[in-house]
């Protein structure tokens, strides 16, 4: 009697997991649900608050720039991933300009001029009229000069005699951060990869909160997540430097890769400006240059599934970010980031030192992240068969019309 009701016991058990699984296949929610309910937002935040305030504005090629990249090599290490900082050349100069006296006061500059001394005897500093520019061109200088906005340059302005000391210092070697994962069974490897990229640098003036900060730490929460999480695929992360320069991160790691890693990668989820609380910048964007992809795909079935489907807007047709280098050489690409669904604009500081803690929108941010991780996992974890997808070869991608709007470029793409 006893074995009979331990074999009983047996094969109930047997049945329960068996309905587990088949209602878990049947259920794609079910997937879901395992992966977004592990998005830490406190533990985003707290990152995000270090980035941005702890090393602040960090611009391609400066200590500040790889300051960031070996913080973010540390937690990839810490998180069991086996962690590359990939070096590669960009010459870059960068302004300082502090006050000393009546007192010390960082002041937010752009350079500007021909001569690449540390200090100078002379120099020229030039104030723009709106709050939002820093930016100036003079033709044919001699002399080095800076630019300001109208709010630093009316601080210089004060009745009381003043000391300035303008310093210009050239860098020339950036970083990208890669950190990679192969599943633990090699039995059921599919052989493909996935990519999850972020840019982690910012323009001169801003610490870079939403740009890119809150995409840098939506990354690594994802890797956190991922660390543990069954898979059949390949995940790689890619913490892109010199984005703000012209994609030159992201453009070198995919130059790196060999064309079996190329045709292997069958997609780049990329974040870029993911937690924004810009009060018009309510829409998920999930952009491409190639149409409907893997990448839109997955995202706006998942967004439907957590019932965020009015949240996103997949495809939207742009560039701008460091999927296109991606999409280049015919890797499935997108990047997520927010903006306005009526007239497609950014947050109003982007680019601008008011880029900071307080324009973070935590429960955006949360949501943005648990959309890709539920996109993405759909296409890693074992459940999901080998995915085939239609390759476009390099040789065959015609090349994009780069035109620039409000300083952002825009990529204009032929018809292939």
């Amino acid at each position: 009697m006893l074995k009979v009701k331990k074999s009983t016991s047996i094969m109930i058990t047997v049945l329960m997991i068996l309905s587990l699984s088949l209602t878990a296949f049947a259920n794609p929610a079910a997937f879901d649900r395992g992966i977004s309910s592990r998005v830490d937002i406190d533990r985003m935040m707290d990152q995000l608050t270090y980035l941005t305030e702890d090393i602040g504005v960090r611009v391609a090629s400066t200590p500040e720039e790889k300051e960031a990249a070996e913080w973010i090599s540390d937690i990839f290490e810490n998180y069991g991933y086996t962690a590359e900082i990939q070096e590669f050349e960009f010459i870059n100069r960068v302004a300082y300009l502090t006050m000393t006296e009546p007192e010390e006061i960082q002041i937010d500059v752009q350079i500007g001029g021909t001569r690449l001394e540390g200090h100078f005897a002379a120099a020229l500093l030039i104030q723009n009229n709106d709050w939002r520019i820093f930016k100036a061109n003079v033709s044919g200088a001699s002399i080095p000069y800076a630019t300001m906005n109208d709010e630093a340059g009316e601080l210089l302005r004060g009745e009381e005699e003043i000391m300035v000391n303008l310093k210009t210092l050239q860098y020339d070697t950036s970083q990208n951060v890669i950190a990679t994962r192969k599943p633990n069974n090699k039995n059921r490897d599919t052989g493909n990869v996935v990519v999850y990229s972020a840019h982690y640098d910012t323009v001169p003036t801003a610490p870079g909160a939403s740009d890119n900060g809150s995409g840098v730490v939506g990354m690594l929460e994802l890797a956190r997540i991922l660390s543990s999480m069954p898979i059949d695929t390949e995940v790689r992360f890619l913490a892109a430097g010199a984005e703000e320069v012209g994609l030159v991160g992201s453009r070198y790691y995919v130059a790196q890769l060999s064309e079996d890693e190329i045709d292997r990668t069958i997609a780049n989820y990329n974040m870029d400006m993911i937690g924004t609380a810009g009060e018009a910048q309510t829409t998920l964007f999930v952009n491409t240059l190639d149409g409907d992809n893997l990448v839109s795909r997955t995202a706006r079935e998942a967004a439907e599934r957590l019932g965020y489907s009015d949240l996103v807007r997949a495809p939207f047709h742009r560039g701008a970010s460091d999927h296109v280098a991606f999409f280049e050489v015919g890797i499935d690409a997108a990047n997520f980031i927010y903006r306005c669904p009526d007239t497609i604009a950014l947050e109003p500081w982007y680019h601008q030192p008011l880029d900071t803690m307080d324009k973070i929108s935590p429960e955006r941010l949360q949501m943005a992240v648990e959309i890709i991780a539920a996109a993405s996992y759909d296409v890693v974890r074992p459940a999901t068969p080998n995915l085939i997808r239609s390759k476009i070869r390099k040789d065959t991608v015609k090349p994009a019309d780069v035109q620039y709007q409000d300083n952002e470029m825009i990529l204009k793409v032929p018809e292939m």
